[in-house]
């Protein structure tokens, strides 16, 4: 089980799954900067989760041991940490539009991010992009609709709102033994 000490190396693997991620959004749309790109604050949250999700299994925890915080909310899967932290980020801005470099980071700036931690992701971003190499051009909506099918999120909201609230925590252990669905299935 990977582990992490504290919310400030949380946040930094946050920004190396950032940087993957710009790197798969540039790939994808043959893009050499970000000067066009979609990558919300929903979007990169929605995102976030299924890299995440798409190495955990009843057996392994894969990157919800590191990102171990997913909450059922209106809109999906959240992880709460990073949600409150996305204005302490070093590497880039994330806006209700898009998402902004800051700050261009060269490996250094990782090299206190455990190995294992970073090794995670890279293997969570090959795995993803496997089974759905288009999810990173979904529109944010689409993504919301695809995490709303997953049972984690349609089982604890409906518990959440039960209770009438707008979030519950997702055990980690849902999420790891559930049927993983990457892509929304044609009508």
């Amino acid at each position: 089980m990977l582990q992490l000490q504290g919310i400030t190396c949380k946040i930094k693997a946050f920004e190396f799954f950032i940087k993957q991620l710009v790197t798969w959004y540039k790939e994808q749309n043959n893009q050499e900067g970000l000067d066009k790109n979609d990558l919300s604050r929903l979007k990169v949250l929605k995102l976030h989760f299924f890299v995440c999700a798409s190495t955990a299994n009843e057996r392994e925890d894969g990157l919800l041991g590191v990102f171990d915080n997913f909450w059922a909310m209106p809109y999906g899967h959240v992880e709460s940490d990073i949600y409150k932290n996305l204005e302490n980020l070093n590497y880039c801005e994330i806006t209700n539009q898009r998402l902004n470099i800051i700050k261009e980071h060269s490996e250094e700036y990782f090299t206190n991010l455990d190995p294992i931690i970073k090794r995670e992701i890279l293997n969570s971003f090959q795995i993803i992009k496997s089974k759905n190499k288009d999810l990173i051009n979904y529109m944010a909506i689409d993504l919301v609709e695809l995490s709303h099918s997953w049972y984690s999120w349609r089982a604890m909201y409906k518990l959440a709102r039960s209770f009438h609230k707008y979030s519950l925590k997702i055990p980690n252990e849902m999420i790891k033994s559930e049927n993983k669905q990457f892509s929304l299935q044609s009508a």
